[in-house]
């Protein structure tokens, strides 16, 4: 069997020609062939002998399946397919990867059958410097990743030539527990420090005496920035082993260390630094010497914001990472009482479409009114990214359809709390021609009435709420909006719709109308369940529950409290003894207060819980 990987390279070439001629599928198998040389050429002789067909009748895809069956065999096509599965960068350039990954791709079609997959594939088989910050650039494209690629693989060169003066930065410092006055303190050996330093928390802890420097001393830290200091622990006393050494500690407001021992007290006792073995040789004045080892430590698992910028300026990575209590664990349905008789009401994710209820929304609109519709917002790359990520997911769940509707409607993005960015579409002009729906929403201070004797209570936080009522199908088409990568629609309520909290509001008390204001209340999609004992709490829970199991209506987990005697809701605390404000949500508002002058109103839009504020200003 013959192995000439180049045969079929020259068979691109020579059909890439006839392409460009614009020659059909036969002329092209007439004009491989005619190009054919030396044991290519008797290959296609057997061929034709064997199968006794003259070589028109031969179809272009037919002609290339036995090319690839006559240079790349079976047997062949398993290693190349394992070469594939078993490649990595090394050492070679992305270039290079690039070119290798692509050649044997094509023997591994079932593995790399969509972009995702390739991508996939292409950045696990990338050396270490270049694979990570490539992946949480997280490309769409198999062609951005190899972009990304290229850009990396030129910093990476650049790294290679500070790894060194990176390593000095990482490598392990000279630390040890020394005594102050009898007190053990975590010090640094830096010959790099012009003065000893002491920390000010340290000062406090030791009660010890502070004098006057007797002038201003400017410290400069690696950031570039400037600290002041002006005091001093005039007679300081170090104990090293069995020896005191004097020592002049000046206060400095830093994290990291209780104390910097600098070059002055060094030199001062004369001492000799040995990195490698991490010990410190002191001359006494007596002329005895005594040597003081270290701790022998790895690189710190913690670094100061200053160490950290030093590196990152190096050349080093630097990765941000949230950190999680699960001290007190994550609470699950199944530990809930009587909630875990209920999972099917707190599923991960919105099963798909809400069911066709007893009320849908619906959209009137002033008489005269005509389709409004306008071009899309300009988006920056990550938000277009982001965009075409959330329309695949609601289309997957049937939220949103294509649509072919005169209406079109502007997406923005709004940031949530958690960092993470949310569609949104602008429904401001659709809601300047739609009649307003005057269905009552209720007063706070009315549904607080109710709590009184209360000593139990749950809250059932519903997930995106308005996603779980349906849109009345002549209405569809009005709330349709425009995008980068297409027209669609909301076959569900969307945020951002006028009638929206009074639609949803209507289809609660329908819910929840046998329990209302006898020990359940709500607030569009805020429900708290309130009993005076946990007897009875128990089974208003589960009839809550069930209410929701019954309209299949779902509920956030992670957001859902229960069985406490004190919660946050509506922006309140509510508890046994009474009701209060949240001061968090007083502050959050106060925050967002402008004043204009002394006769001057600011109207001020604050969440749900708190209204639509006129806020007063006096003059002074």
């Amino acid at each position: 069997m013959a192995t000439n990987f180049n045969a079929p390279k020259l068979l691109i070439y020579d059909s890439l020609k006839l392409v460009y001629l614009g020659c059909n599928d036969q002329f092209k198998v007439k004009g491989v062939v005619f190009m054919l040389r030396g044991g290519a050429l008797n290959w296609w002789d057997s061929v034709v002998a064997v199968e006794d067909h003259a070589n028109m009748l031969i179809t272009w895809a037919r002609f290339k399946d036995l090319l690839y069956d006559y240079y790349f065999p079976k047997t062949m096509k398993d290693v190349k397919e394992v070469e594939f599965l078993l490649l990595t960068q090394g050492s070679m350039t992305v270039v290079e990867y690039e070119k290798k990954f692509t050649e044997l791709s094509r023997f591994a079609p079932n593995i790399i059958h969509t972009e995702a997959l390739k991508i996939k594939r292409f950045v696990k088989g990338l050396c270490k410097g270049i694979k990570g910050p490539v992946d949480l650039q997280r490309p769409a494209t198999y062609a951005e990743a190899v972009k990304g690629d290229l850009i990396m693989d030129k910093d990476v060169f650049t790294k290679a030539q500070l790894s060194q003066e990176v390593m000095s930065l990482l490598l392990p410092y000279l630390s040890s527990i020394v005594l102050v006055h009898n007190v053990p303190a975590y010090a640094l050996f830096d010959s790099g420090s012009s003065h000893t330093f002491i920390s000010t928390a340290f000062v406090h802890q030791a009660n010890l005496v502070l004098e006057p420097l007797g002038f201003l001393l400017s410290v400069s830290t690696p950031s570039g920035s400037d600290m002041s200091t002006s005091q001093m622990v005039r007679e300081g006393k170090l104990s090293l082993h069995d020896h005191t050494l004097g020592a002049r500690l000046i206060q400095l407001d830093m994290q990291d260390f209780d104390i910097i021992l600098g070059m002055d007290w060094l030199a001062t006792n004369q001492a000799s630094i040995n990195w490698l073995r991490r010990e410190v040789s002191f001359q006494l004045p007596s002329g005895q010497r005594f040597t003081f080892k270290g701790v022998t430590g790895e690189v710190p698992k913690v670094v100061s914001a200053l160490k950290a910028r030093q590196l990152l300026q190096h050349g080093a990575w630097g990765y941000l990472v949230s950190v999680v209590d699960t001290s007190k664990g994550t609470p699950s349905v199944d530990s809930v009482l009587v909630a875990n008789e209920f999972p099917d009401v707190f599923p991960e994710d919105l099963p798909g479409l809400p069911p066709v209820r007893e009320l849908d929304f619906y959209i009137d609109l002033a008489p005269g009114t005509t389709p409004i519709s306008r071009a899309p917002y300009r988006m920056a790359p990550a938000e277009l990214k982001e965009l075409k990520v959330q329309l695949e997911e609601l289309l997957d769940k049937g939220f949103i359809c294509p649509s072919v509707s005169p209406w079109g409607a502007l997406v923005l993005f709004v940031k949530k709390k958690d960092g993470s960015m949310r569609i949104c579409v602008d429904y401001q002009e659709l809601n300047k021609v739609t009649i307003k729906n005057r269905y009552p929403l209720p007063r706070i201070d009315d549904l607080f009435d109710q709590l009184k004797g209360a000593r139990v209570f749950s809250k059932i936080d519903l997930r995106p709420g308005y996603h779980q009522l349906r849109i009345k199908e002549a209405d569809i088409s009005k709330i349709a909006f425009r995008t980068r990568y297409g027209h669609y629609e909301f076959t569900v309520m969307s945020f951002g719709l006028t009638n929206a909290p009074a639609a949803f509001m209507d289809l609660m008390n329908r819910v929840f109308n046998d329990f209302l204001d006898l020990f359940v209340i709500v607030f569009i999609d805020d429900i708290l369940i309130y009993s005076k004992t946990a007897e009875q709490h128990e089974g208003h829970l589960r009839q809550v529950l069930t209410a929701l199991r019954g309209n299949k209506l779902f509920a956030k987990f992670s957001k859902c409290e229960f069985w406490l005697d004190k919660m946050a809701f509506l922006g309140h605390i509510v508890t046994r003894e009474g009701i209060v404000v949240d001061p968090a949500k007083v502050e959050a508002v106060t925050q967002r207060c402008v004043t204009f002058g002394s006769n001057h109103g600011v109207k001020l839009h604050c969440p749900k819980t708190f209204g639509l504020a006129l806020i007063k200003t006096r003059g002074t």
